[in-house]
């Protein structure tokens, strides 16, 4: 049996395939099993991704590595893709790797090395945020007790990225509720949070092992009302799916009034609000409309949105008047 699993999700990355399987392939650990998904890419990644595996046979057979590659029938999203990775998995852990991003060599010995040592359920690095023009160091935890760090991934102080976190496999063997197909924004969220309700013991290395690839095309940063707003949707049907997850727990960890603020984590906290902007106000108007017939998004989730939405342009407007009337009176 393998010691690690790494998933690895595969579309439109021709440029960055390469730099993520060098990565991957420069590990220390032995028996690894690497399991490439292609999504129906449609450029070069897979026919790149094929030579380098080429290229690193030797290592491969030496380090007693298992390299899988396997496509979807029709591109599904990260959601579908993980699902399916994860009824694949062999490895006592799995790791978690986007084709453009890149590793550290010894992340992976590293990670599975305090894993085994102390049978833990999961461990937690920190990463690099890489922007075109900086690295940013992030730190991935600073808790090494699991109920601590339960909670502040539930409040959002620490990244809830898969990618930065090896957890054991038979975790998934538990009641969990997965994204639906195409809610790909957040869904890394809704099973992190899911996986770390139950964990019993965590670790932590303060090494940035993972490097996060800042993509200027992604949702995230993107200039697109549409694609913008449609993200914040997603986001909000996946909270309302861990809604679902914790209402029937009754030993939860978890209350309504933490739904309610992750919901306004998860989709608003991040919006400027400018009434004078026509943008702005399109932007906000597409998002209540959006959340309202969203048929994923639960009644509490689509009234603590619409309530944080029309609060905050309730504050912009008094702010705005305020401005105006210390203009017009000027001391």
């Amino acid at each position: 049996m393998p010691k690690v699993s790494v998933l690895i999700p595969v579309y439109g990355v021709e440029r960055y395939i390469e730099r993520c399987a060098r990565s991957l392939f420069c590990q220390k650990l032995e028996d690894v099993e690497y399991i490439f998904i292609d999504d129906c890419s449609p450029d070069n990644s897979m026919d790149i991704l094929s030579r380098i595996i080429d290229e690193y046979q030797f290592r491969i057979a030496k380090m007693n590595w298992t390299v899988r590659i396997e496509r979807m029938q029709t591109n599904c999203g990260q959601s579908a893709i993980r699902k399916y990775g994860i009824q694949l998995a062999t490895g006592d852990y799995i790791l978690y790797c986007d084709s453009d991003d890149w590793i550290e060599k010894d992340m992976i010995r590293d990670m599975w090395n305090l894993a085994a040592k102390g049978d833990l359920d999961v461990v937690v690095c920190d990463y690099n945020l890489v922007k075109k023009d900086e690295t940013i160091r992030c730190c991935g935890s600073t808790k090494y007790d699991i109920k601590s760090f339960f909670y502040s991934i539930l409040s959002a102080k620490y990244s809830w990225a898969l990618w930065n976190k090896l957890f054991r496999r038979v975790l998934y063997n538990n009641e969990l509720i997965l994204s639906r197909d195409g809610m790909n924004m957040g869904e890394d969220m809704v099973l992190v949070i899911q996986l770390l309700y139950y964990c019993k013991t965590m670790g932590y290395i303060p090494q940035a092992y993972y490097n996060y690839c800042e993509n200027p095309e992604s949702i995230t940063q993107s200039s697109n009302i549409d694609k913008i707003v449609g993200g914040y949707v997603q986001c909000a049907a996946n909270v309302s799916v861990l809604e679902s997850f914790f209402c029937d727990k009754e030993d939860s960890m978890v209350t309504k009034e933490d739904i309610k603020k992750l919901f306004q984590i998860t989709n608003c906290v991040r919006i400027r609000f400018d009434v004078v902007s026509h943008v702005r106000l399109m932007y906000v108007y597409k998002l209540i409309i959006k959340t309202c017939f969203c048929p994923f998004i639960s009644n509490l989730g689509k009234y603590s949105l619409i309530r944080y939405l029309l609060t905050r342009i309730v504050c912009s407007v008094k702010r705005i008047s305020m401005r105006s009337r210390i203009k017009l009176n000027p001391l």
